[in-house]
């Protein structure tokens, strides 16, 4: 039996092992871009009264390196899980409606059209291919280096 590319499989991975670190650090850089993605996008959703949540938000690696790098996207106010995770609660236009007399009073602001629960998690369903793509991109350059 022949198999054939087996040779072009191998220079390949001779290439990949000479270029480990750079490769590694490309993957922390293409984790680190996906995570500040996520965010912009969270930032897009969460519920906004004094800003106090949506100035809580951050993206940082928390632990590791190259490889074994992990970045987290998450608000560290207090609220931050309740706000995320009751769907009950009224956001966006839904809160706008629901209070358009004390904001037509000015004893409530309005909302953003797009705030609402799930503000964390419904951006990271939404751009799985688009964070894998931004990974993707960064180990092509660190292969390309």
């Amino acid at each position: 039996m022949k198999i054939q590319g087996l040779n072009k499989v191998l220079q390949n991975l001779a290439e990949v092992k000479a270029t480990k670190g750079k490769l590694g650090m490309s993957c922390e850089t293409g984790l680190k871009k996906a995570g500040l993605a996520i965010f912009r996008e969270a930032q897009k959703e969460v519920p906004v009264d004094t800003g106090n949540l949506k100035g809580s938000g951050f993206t940082r690696k928390i632990k590791g390196s190259g490889y074994t790098a992990k970045v987290a996207v998450g608000y560290t106010a207090a609220y931050a899980v309740y706000v995320h995770e009751v769907l009950t609660n009224a956001h966006g236009r839904a809160y706008n409606l629901k209070h358009a007399k004390d904001i037509a009073l000015g004893i409530l602001n309005d909302r953003g059209e797009n705030q609402k629960a799930k503000f964390l998690e419904d951006p990271v369903k939404r751009m799985g291919k688009p964070i894998l793509k931004i990974i993707s991109d960064e180990l092509k350059k660190g292969l390309e280096a």
